[in-house]
């Protein structure tokens, strides 16, 4: 596979997701599928998802995470984050532009908005692959609250 970008990103996403029953079947896909590519494209994965992740870092979203979970801490919004993504794109970017559409999703009583495992996928296969953790560039950033956004 000759690199890993946006448009690879998501795909990988999508094909993860499509033979999965739930977010942790989803993330063991994520990380096999992963680990068939080099160490560079799965730190390149790493590098885009932590973009998205850091994206999707606004209030606005942490309230609609806040609405959906009943109750959102850091890191249940960390976690929600990552349920974002590992959605898909359409469903992330529309989240983006208009989080209150979220409302409009079916949800399960008691289902949760929270895709930690998928979050590790990276991370796992870098190690499964080169026996190491993943680089520190290539690590996500867990990101603290901030006043302002």
């Amino acid at each position: 596979m000759p690199g890993t970008d946006t448009d690879t990103f998501w795909r990988l996403l999508g094909d993860a997701r499509a033979q999965a029953y739930d977010d942790e079947q989803q993330a063991e896909n994520l990380t096999g599928l992963l680990a068939v590519l080099s160490p560079e494209e799965i730190v390149a994965f790493e590098r885009i998802y932590s973009e998205h992740h850091d994206r999707a870092y606004t209030w606005r979203l942490w309230a609609a995470g806040y609405v959906i979970n009943d109750g959102c801490s850091d890191d249940g919004f960390h976690y929600f984050r990552d349920w974002l993504i590992a959605r898909g794109r359409a469903c992330y970017e529309q989240a983006l532009a208009d989080p209150d559409g979220l409302a409009d999703m079916f949800w399960a009583e008691g289902e949760l908005a929270a895709a930690e495992s998928v979050g590790y996928a990276a991370a796992e296969a870098y190690e499964r692959v080169t026996g190491a953790e993943l680089p520190p560039s290539g690590r996500r950033r867990h990101r603290a609250h901030r006043s302002g956004r």
